[in-house]
């Protein structure tokens, strides 16, 4: 390897010790990273980025290490920890709350992360941090749902759009705890419209099942949904990440985009339902609902970046479209634009965040879902001619992009003033 290429020290710790599986190597591969002097601003950095303190302290307790760091080091993580663990105890009871509220008048929520993952495929709920609530609902409950908001204490944060543009234009309603500040993000999407996504979020609501998450009742997703619905949220976010996996520094890219902790969700749940995960029925979804290069980046990134390799075979059967040349062009660039340094100042470019791949109606996104590949047509229009799919699909496309805009700016003028719900607290 060029030793350009090698990774700084504190790329090396965490990627050895934030793993499902730590073995003698990993040790080992930590042991020579701290021996390195990693930096700890850098250290910190990245870990706050990607919410690892808990999970980094306990397997640097675990491997004898924790002697090993410098005492300010040592000493800033565990302050650190602690203000983890104190913000996860106020947000586990916001979410018991809101699940016995939602329990109580029978209205069908899924919790998507946060807890429903840590008690899942984490040894302890505490190793995966969250900021916020994430629940998937039928959109038709949504009127229900943001009255039992608005009853317990919920509204729409301070500057925000008429709920009306969201539930018309995104995939999510935001709402704020008025006195708490706590989050709760009410989504009826994974991902925002304008994606070769299929997905049945009907067939998702009917497949969970009754269990308790937090300590109070709730649905858990059936096993492939996990694991899709974990890939999706990765490339939601990381949407070059399967480029990126092809990079000597492709560990310090992900982590400094703070991609990190969506990668290792996706390798939890691996690495805990894999034997008993259905791969027929997982590859079947996928193929359904037209996310494989969602499936397949996932489960690429769990097996180049964390070591847990997926089923085997199961690859193979998530082929894709290649992409054509312009879109080859335009991951490259954007994959150029991210930066390895956890220093680098989060700029924009033309209005888009460098750091989120441009979110929330991602460049590329765009331009796959106004021409896409003739599977994805094939798959959205089943009984239509070859032509008649591809003519209706970029006419009504370019009219909902169209209309997006329109919607937009009318909303900014019209938007609201006076909100009582403080803005969203910063991420920490």
């Amino acid at each position: 390897m060029n030793p350009s290429d090698i990774p700084p020290p504190e790329v090396r710790l965490l990627a050895a010790l934030t793993r499902p599986r730590i073995g003698e190597s990993e040790a080992e591969a930590a042991r020579t990273a701290l021996a390195a002097g990693p930096d700890p601003g850098r250290l910190l950095v990245l870990a706050d980025r990607n919410r690892l303190v808990p999970l980094l302290w306990r397997a640097l307790k675990a491997a004898g290490l924790d002697a090993a760091l410098p005492e300010a080091l040592g000493r800033e993580l565990r302050d650190r920890l602690r203000r983890e663990l104190f913000r996860a105890a106020r947000l586990d009871e916001a979410t018991r709350d809101l699940l016995v509220r939602f329990h109580a008048n029978g209205a069908r929520a899924v919790l998507l992360r946060g807890p429903a993952v840590g008690e899942r495929v984490y040894d302890d709920p505490s190793l995966r941090p969250y900021s916020d609530l994430d629940l998937l609902i039928d959109r038709g409950e949504l009127p229900r749902v943001k009255a039992l908001l608005r009853e317990a204490g919920y509204g729409p944060p301070a500057g925000a759009l008429d709920d009306g543009y969201y539930e018309r234009q995104h995939l999510h309603l935001l709402y704020v705890h008025g006195k708490t500040g706590v989050m709760a993000e009410v989504h009826w999407a994974l991902d925002h419209r304008f994606t070769r996504w299929l997905i049945d979020y009907a067939e998702i609501l009917d497949a969970a099942r009754p269990g308790t998450i937090a300590g109070a009742p709730a649905l858990r997703l059936a096993e492939d949904d996990l694991l899709l619905s974990l890939c999706i949220h990765l490339v939601k976010h990381g949407p070059w990440i399967e480029r990126l996996l092809e990079r000597p520094d492709a560990a310090a890219r992900v982590l400094a985009a703070g991609w990190w902790i969506h990668a290792l969700d996706v390798a939890a749940a691996l690495d805990r339902l894999g034997g008993t995960l259905d791969v027929d029925r997982l590859v079947a979804k996928a193929q359904r609902w037209n996310v494989e290069p969602a499936a397949r980046a996932g489960l690429r990134a769990t097996e180049v970046l964390l070591g847990v390799p997926p089923p085997a075979g199961v690859l193979a059967r998530l082929d894709g479209p290649e992409a054509g040349p312009l879109a080859r062009r335009l991951e490259a660039a954007a994959v150029r634009w991210l930066s390895g340094d956890p220093d680098a100042p989060r700029r924009s470019r033309f209005g888009f965040r460098r750091d989120t791949g441009f979110r929330p109606v991602r460049l590329l996104d765009a331009f796959r879902y106004l021409w896409p590949d003739t599977r994805t047509l094939r798959r959205r229009y089943p009984h239509r001619g070859r032509l008649a799919r591809r003519w209706r699909h970029a006419a009504g496309a370019f009219a909902r992009l169209a209309g997006g805009a329109v919607d937009l700016a009318r909303s900014r003028l019209h938007q609201p003033r006076g909100r009582t719900a403080p803005s969203a607290p910063a991420r920490s």
